[in-house]
């Protein structure tokens, strides 16, 4: 199940199969004699957020797909604790290493991204522009989500260090870091600063980070101050011009808006109206009920072992939608799906 889904973006149309996980998700809701709170709440939420969305689009097929977008990491949940991950070692090795592949073949010969279904027509100027630095989808199909995917499987094994070898940690850093995304590359950053905040080694970490930022500019232009400035002045622009939206009523306060900017050709009533800023778009589409609900369920699985990965998969969802694509979600969903007594169950690889 884990392994099979990093194929999602590589079949095209033919993934639709894959709703198949989040109808088993849905089923295991009820396969308990005893539903918990936290199940009930899933239940009564997913069945009010379906209603209203039906109203508010006039169909049934659209709120169907706005749940497995926002939502589907809830049903992966579920799956995560029925069918539990007993060697997460070699299945995260397998992300990293067909990243590696991946990365390889492409700069080998750059016509294997035609026939691969997990690329599209920019990645050729990307590639032609900065060579190796052009980064490299894989089965996140984008370099954002894989390389933060990729970053959290390495703080995940980094911060479980007596259970797992610390050779397998690097193996993630590096596939995260091959992706050559400015998002994975700051939290990266960012990791290690608080890895070191404690120690005196900050002291000269700090210059070396300033100095290594400052030649590195000239080459890729995503940590340049400038790219920071304008993308926050785009974001800054898209918060004002479709807020709007979500005060427009009081239903759409409650449960987000249903305007679109773009219409999928497919399914009347869905599709996008934000684009580059994920956790917008979700307030957007989901209200505040929504987002205490995200914060509810989120909060009721975080222990002390699964808090500093899903802190940084979430601040990764800022801009891109990592924890929203198929492999993301099943990401979030496995870390969620950790309790402590999990890692008593997992053998030193």
């Amino acid at each position: 199940m884990y392994v099979l889904s990093l194929l999602y973006y590589y079949l095209g149309s033919v993934r639709v199969i894959f709703s198949l996980y989040y109808a088993v998700g849905w089923v295991l809701i009820f396969s308990k004699e005893r539903i918990k709170r936290v199940e009930f709440l899933t239940l009564l939420f997913v069945f009010l957020y379906v209603i209203v969305k039906v109203f508010q689009t006039g169909s049934f097929v659209a709120p169907l797909l706005y749940i497995r977008l926002y939502w589907g990491f809830i049903f992966l949940y579920f799956l995560c604790r029925r069918f539990k991950l007993k060697d997460p070692a070699s299945f995260f090795i397998i992300c990293a290493v067909l990243t590696i592949v991946e990365y390889i073949a492409i700069r080998v010969n750059l016509s294997i991204k035609d026939i691969l279904l997990n690329y599209d027509g920019t990645f050729d100027r990307q590639v032609e522009y900065l060579g190796l630095i052009g980064g490299v989808h894989s089965f996140g199909a984008n370099r954002t989500v894989t390389g933060s995917l990729m970053l959290a499987a390495y703080i995940f094994f980094d911060t479980r260090k007596e259970y797992y070898s610390p050779k397998i940690k690097y193996l993630m850093l590096f596939s995260s870091f091959i992706c050559f995304s400015g998002t994975s590359f700051i939290l990266m950053v960012v990791y290690f600063l608080y890895k070191k905040s404690k120690s005196k080694i900050i002291i000269i970490l700090l210059p070396l980070l300033a100095v290594g930022v400052f030649f590195l500019q000239s080459i890729w232009t995503r940590i340049q101050w400038k790219y920071i400035e304008i993308i926050y002045i785009y974001k800054s622009k898209q918060i004002m011009d479709n807020f709007e939206f979500l005060t427009e009523n009081f239903l759409s306060l409650l449960f987000g808006t249903a305007k679109i900017v773009t219409n999928s050709l497919e399914v009347e009533s869905y599709g996008m109206l934000v684009g580059d800023f994920s956790f917008l778009d979700f307030f957007l589409r989901n209200g505040l009920i929504g987002l205490i609900f995200f914060i509810y369920f989120v909060y009721s699985n975080v222990n002390k072992n699964n808090f500093i990965v899903i802190v940084f998969l979430l601040i990764s969802t800022l801009h891109y939608h990592v924890i929203f694509s198929f492999p993301g979600q099943m990401f979030f969903a496995y870390f969620l799906s950790l309790t402590e007594d999990s890692y008593q169950e997992q053998k030193l690889v």
